[in-house]
């Protein structure tokens, strides 16, 4: 459930120019965080929702396929 959630984020940082790789410390803490939650499916669907509006809001392309 939290795989597209964490694909949207971290598809965020990098149109913002994060560098960090994916094997790197913030990615692995990212997944070690929202792993760790025990979140509603809509609670999951909020944080979701808000990636998708600041993607369409940065011109970022959604991750419709995800």
């Amino acid at each position: 459930m939290y795989d597209r959630i964490i694909k949207n984020i971290w598809q965020l940082m990098k149109s913002m120019q994060f560098t960090e790789d994916e094997k790197g410390l913030f990615y692995r803490s990212l997944r070690q965080a929202l792993n760790r939650t025990d979140w509603a499916l809509s609670g999951a669907a909020i944080l979701d929702r808000l990636c998708k509006q600041v993607r369409w809001f940065t011109g970022q392309e959604a991750l419709e396929d995800i």
